[in-house]
């Protein structure tokens, strides 16, 4: 029963584009209408001025609800907002939380100008009420303005930033598309290039054999041995070509990671010596690339990534490295993630982050017996 009251409440929600964080985030900031009653607390209040209060806040939930779910409406109900914060002025100086809300909305859900512009003229009537009509000190008026305007910027800065993520997730998304496509027509060529004179060359000989078998010739049994061989041929260049392609998966996400990160105005720079690697290395260091270059488009600020790859004495060593703002604290699961892959391989996963950039180290144990057999097939 529970459940099913949380999934109807969650659902107009999700029919408006928003995730459970966003949607907790959307009503954790209801709290701060308490700040409408810090006068009745500090001073108190008249019975009939908190009636008054109280009686707003219906009005301004169905509002603010309505900024959020029904865009088209958006425009509307911040008006009722901001209408809410100048008519309660008179009887509560707390009424400046509603034009806080006002703010706020109006610089996540409008226009950089047009929010700028709405903002400002919603300020001076405020300031012009404030002052010309109640008599509201100064200071009250200047900390209500530093106030919306430090909560707008924020949340404009938010917003910008979200949609930057979102955009370069899309491309992220177009690259590893466009890497697959040309991944596939790569493998169709060779396995056409591969396939095509051995596969011609097994049925000419089956053919012959087939005929000197009918007639007892005895070069029959000699074909038949060599059109042996040419499968046992054929079968270990396709093996190794299956390893190949396996292998063609951390250049791609090279690609799209140097893409990535060249629209994040990051300059990449890769010095990659690795040979052809087994399955289970290749898409470990796959996955450390992209959690590794993640991290850098959203939180390094920096300028420039160095990617470094190789094998010394006996370690085969994976490291990203930026110039960004470092000082990484608490680690996320995308670095815990890092650290599980590489302990799978039994190996290990550093990061060092301080100031001048941050440096995260994958090192794997290396043998020969970890090359790729040419004769096995790799797992799908």
């Amino acid at each position: 029963m529970f459940q099913q009251w949380v999934n109807r409440l969650r659902r107009p929600f999700a029919a408006a584009g928003l995730d459970d964080r966003e949607v907790l985030y959307a009503i954790s900031n209801l709290g701060f209408l308490g700040f409408l009653f810090l006068s009745t607390w500090l001073g108190g209040t008249p019975a009939g001025h908190l009636a008054t209060t109280l009686a707003t806040i219906p009005l301004f939930l169905f509002a603010y609800l309505t900024a959020i779910l029904r865009p088209r409406w958006r425009g509307g109900a911040l008006l009722l907002i901001l209408a809410l914060a100048l008519a309660l002025m008179p009887v509560n100086w707390g009424a400046n939380t509603y034009l806080v809300y006002f703010s706020a909305l109006a610089a996540v859900y409008w226009p950089a100008l047009r929010a700028t512009m709405a903002i400002a003229t919603a300020l001076l009537i405020f300031a012009w009420i404030g002052t010309q009509l109640l008599s509201f000190p100064p200071f009250y008026m200047a900390i209500t303005t530093l106030l919306c305007i430090s909560v707008a910027l924020g949340n404009a800065v938010t917003r910008q930033l979200q949609r930057k993520d979102a955009a370069l997730r899309l491309s992220q998304a177009e690259v590893r598309t466009l890497a697959q496509v040309a991944e596939r027509e790569r493998i169709g060529r060779d396995l056409h290039d591969l396939l095509g004179h051995s596969l011609s060359l097994i049925v000419l000989k089956a053919e012959l054999a087939h005929k000197l078998s009918r007639q007892g010739h005895a070069r029959a049994t000699q074909e038949m041995a060599e059109l042996e061989q040419v499968a046992r041929q054929t079968l270990a260049q396709v093996r190794r070509a299956v390893s190949g392609i396996r292998a063609a998966g951390l250049d791609a996400e090279l690609a799209g990671s140097k893409y990535a990160l060249q629209a994040a105005g990051t300059a990449l720079r890769v010095e990659n010596q690795l040979p052809a690697l087994p399955a289970t290395i290749e898409t470990a260091l796959a996955l450390v690339l992209r959690e590794a270059c993640t991290n850098v488009i959203r939180h390094a600020r920096a300028e420039n990534t160095e990617i470094r790859a190789g094998i010394r004495d006996g370690q085969l060593y994976f490291v990203v490295a930026d110039d960004g703002v470092g000082g990484i604290v608490r680690e996320g699961t995308g670095l815990a993630s890092m650290r599980e892959r590489a302990a799978e391989l039994g190996g290990s996963c550093t990061v060092q982050s301080g100031i001048g950039g941050t440096e995260i180290r994958v090192q794997l144990p290396w043998t020969p017996s970890a090359l790729p057999n040419p004769g096995q097939v790799m797992p799908a």
